[in-house]
């Protein structure tokens, strides 16, 4: 069997995420989260370290956000009737979820806390980037917009 191109799995990858996106209110209000997230590290200009423990903390999220979709689409496909079992599954998946945010939350308390503590510090840092601050302030507005969308439906099995 030949190995497909890795443009095709980068682009199948890819329309899983949007998929998601479409489908899961919740992975939509963690993007929005973790890009004001980002547009703090970077307006406080934080260091390497603190970068690297935003990072993968906002990766560990969102990739526990698509699993527990994973997890409950297939859930409901090898049990269309309710069972507890079933409930059970998807109940611990977002269990998954939630600790997952709340180890975010709790890196974030330790990144951005001791600066929120600084009088003042926010708004140097704003006048610091300038106008830089607002453009890049732009898109936040557009993905929190998005977590009111409809929400579109997963695919069913007939």
């Amino acid at each position: 069997m030949r190995e497909r191109p890795i443009l095709i799995s980068f682009r199948d990858a890819l329309r899983g995420l949007g998929a998601v996106w479409r489908a899961e209110r919740n992975f939509r209000i963690h993007t929005a989260a973790a890009y004001g997230v980002l547009w703090g590290a970077w307006l406080l200009g934080l260091s390497f370290l603190e970068w690297v423990a935003l990072v993968l903390t906002i990766g560990l999220v969102l990739t526990m956000e698509v699993w527990n979709t994973v997890l409950e689409a297939v859930v409901d496909l090898s049990s269309p009737e309710w069972n507890d079992l079933a409930r059970w599954t998807k109940d611990a998946a977002a269990g998954a979820v939630f600790l997952a945010a709340a180890g975010a939350i709790a890196t974030g308390v330790l990144v951005f806390g001791p600066r929120l503590l600084v009088p003042g510090l926010i708004w140097r840092a704003l006048l610091a980037r300038g106008w830089l601050a607002g453009i890049a302030a732009l898109p936040w507005f557009g993905l929190v917009a998005t977590i009111f969308l409809p929400r579109k439906e997963r695919p069913t099995v007939r």
